[in-house]
């Protein structure tokens, strides 16, 4: 009897992990936040997370992103030229910009932009004098990003 009990709890297990892990979309490369980490920080680092995560990529995805558990998503998408955000998981998405590349990344980096700034561009910040004639919103918000976050 133990030993039915053993396999069957196996077999659960193998189930479980299997069905979690059909949830994770291969065309999207995710790296997780610190769910410790104050929001704050999260913010102030986030940009520089995904700039180092997409740079040390094999760049065969369609998206990367940097996740953190019930708070951020930074989505950026190299081949559709996308940047999506998302500032609190269940709520949607915030925010998106379009003709966004790899360079535009690596200045938002340079210049010490936070999240706060890129998800609020309608709030007077640094972004108006920096990315005035840069930084486009892309409206209307292109709602078929591929995630493995749950901004829904």
């Amino acid at each position: 009897m133990k030993n039915v009990i053993k396999i069957m709890l196996s077999v659960m297990f193998i189930v479980f992990f299997a069905a979690c892990n059909d949830d994770l979309d291969p065309a999207v490369d995710t790296s997780y936040f610190d769910r410790k980490m104050p929001q704050a920080q999260t913010e102030r680092d986030a940009i520089k997370k995904l700039y180092g995560f997409y740079n040390e990529s094999s760049k065969d995805k369609e998206y990367y992103e940097v996740v953190q558990k019930a708070g951020i998503i930074l989505n950026f998408s190299p081949t559709r030229k996308l940047l999506s955000l998302c500032g609190d998981q269940g709520s949607g998405w915030s925010g998106q910009y379009k003709n966004f590349d790899e360079a535009f990344l690596k200045k938002l980096v340079d210049d010490e932009v936070t999240f706060d700034e890129l998800l609020l561009p309608k709030r007077e910040n640094r972004l108006d004098t920096l990315y005035k004639a840069t930084l486009m919103v892309n409206d209307p918000f292109d709602a078929s990003i591929k995630t493995n976050g749950t901004p829904r």
